[in-house]
């Protein structure tokens, strides 16, 4: 397993305050529950990530891994937005991660020709991602 997350990992980087107790940001927390998804086998997601494979790049691991992961996808943008793999076969790394509402992860689910989840349907993602594109999906 990777180096323990902590405290000193937010600190260095500016993404916790001291109130008594520390208070990371939610750029921070994202990554270290990415981090707690993919290595620590006792984390109630494990099984869905870590336990099937997915994995985080060398680069978003260890010493500098928070301040690698900040470069290269930036602040999260808001409590809406969450950190999408684009092919969710992949790992998480630079070039298959980016911010998303939920919204729109959900358009990247699979799902079967009539709209459960389950096959791939090309037709339903395609027309979802035009309306995102369009901002008609309200």
């Amino acid at each position: 397993m990777p180096a323990k997350v902590g405290n000193q990992n937010a600190r260095r980087h500016g993404h916790s305050q001291a109130r008594g107790t520390y208070h990371r940001s939610l750029t921070y927390n994202t990554w270290r529950t990415m981090k707690e998804r993919c290595y620590r086998e006792d984390h109630k997601w494990y099984n869905c990530y870590g336990g099937k494979g997915v994995t985080m790049c060398d680069r978003w691991l260890g010493k500098d891994g928070f301040a690698n992961f900040l470069a290269d996808v930036g602040e999260r943008p808001g409590r809406s937005m969450t950190l999408h793999r684009l092919e969710s076969s992949k790992g998480y790394c630079k070039s298959n991660c980016r911010w998303a509402s939920k919204w729109e992860q959900n358009v990247d689910l699979p799902r079967s020709p009539d709209g459960r989840y389950g096959s791939t349907t090309e037709h339903t993602s395609a027309t979802i991602r035009s309306q995102v594109a369009e901002g008609s999906h309200a």
